[in-house]
Order: C-alpha cells, then sequence, then structure tokens
C-alpha cells in the first residue's frame, strides 16, 4: 500500500459512529477500547500479535481540566500505520482527549495535506514554511490548522528534523489542555 493510500484510508475511515472520532482505531473522547500491552520478562511493553495494544506513563499530573497521564500504542505488524512513526495520547480522566502522531516530514507533506484535507476540509489557516537544515538546504514545509465540530487538528509538516512531522488531534478538553500548557510555557519564559 503506498503512502498516500495508506493515510487517506486513516482518514476517511475515521468516523467509526456518529459523533465518534477515530485515529488508527482509537476513540476520542472515550477511555482506550484496546488491550493494554503485554510486557515480556523485563517489563518491557511487547507489540501484540494482531491489532493494537497501550501501555500507560507511570506519570499523573492534575491539572485544571482533570488528571491526564499519557498512554504509547503499539501495532502488530500488519496493523502498523503506514505514516506513523509513533502514536501517542493524551488521556484526561480516564478518556483519551489528544492522539499525536510523527509523520515522515517533508517528502510526506503533500500526501498527508490531501489527506487531510479530505478528511477535515479546507484548513482555517495554512502557511508555508520555509526550513533549512544543518546543510544549508532549504525545504517547504507547512503548517496547517483544521477545526471540525469538538475537533482542532494541527499539522506540522516538518518539525525538529526535515524527515519528521507531526499531526495533533485534540478534542475540546485536550484543546483546553493544550492552551493551558502553553500558558505554563509561556510563565516558564520557553517555547513548546
Amino acid at each position: 500500500m503506498t503512502l498516500g493510500l495508506a493515510l487517506f484510508a486513516l482518514l476517511q475511515g475515521a468516523t467509526a459512529a456518529p459523533q465518534t472520532e477515530t485515529v488508527f482505531g482509537i476513540d476520542l473522547g472515550k477511555p482506550p477500547s484496546a488491550p493494554q500491552c503485554q510486557r515480556d520478562r523485563w517489563g518491557i511493553p511487547e507489540a501484540p500479535a494482531d491489532g493494537m495494544c497501550w501501555t500507560l506513563s507511570e506519570k499523573v499530573e492534575d491539572t485544571a481540566v482533570g488528571r491526564v497521564q499519557s498512554a504509547h500504542y503499539r501495532f502488530a505488524e500488519d496493523a502498523q500505520p503506514q505514516i506513523a512513526i509513533n502514536v501517542d495520547a493524551q488521556l484526561i480522566d480516564g478518556n483519551v482527549e489528544r492522539v499525536e502522531f510523527q509523520t515522515l516530514g517533508a517528502m510526506a507533506i503533500p500526501v498527508v495535506m490531501d489527506a487531510l484535507r479530505a478528511k477535515y476540509g479546507k484548513p482555517i489557516s495554512e502557511e508555508k514554511v520555509p526550513v533549512q537544515n544543518r546543510m544549508g538546504a532549504t525545504f517547504d514545509g507547512v503548517e496547517a490548522t483544521w477545526m471540525r465540530g469538538k475537533l482542532s487538528v494541527v499539522y506540522h509538516g516538518i518539525t525538529h528534523q526535515v524527515d519528521r512531522g507531526a499531526v495533533t488531534i485534540n478534542t475540546s478538553l485536550g484543546h483546553t489542555l493544550y492552551l493551558l500548557e502553553v500558558e505554563q510555557e509561556r510563565k516558564k519564559g520557553t517555547s513548546l
């Protein structure tokens, strides 16, 4: 399956039922429905034989929006999303309110943008962002945002490396958490 078809299939099949959005089969706004990952004898999470599983971080943070924990998803070899390097989620009070995944950076921008437009329509903002690597080569990055109902989708075509991009999909509660995180970082004098 090509990169474009894989991403298109992911985003086209993302609506499982009315009012339920999914990303790689992860329901937003609900508790994780996949089983937790089994651990090997050293306690390291193993990929499942089929489908997906998840592990919950030990760190729990009480915030103004609720109790926050991170989860990392692992996929069976035949279920591994073609365009995702890592798939993580933020749980607020036990519900998945944010899903984040990395993309393949500059080379994947046209495919990712087409798939996101097909799923979420025209972005409310889209900006070309030139990025220069350490060798001096310049690449055209993109930053785009969509709002769809209670979801916000943010795509950074290139992040800290030319071969890495990121997609973040928030529910309204996940977006509120994001705004709180930005405010905390602003107060510290750093940026996200």
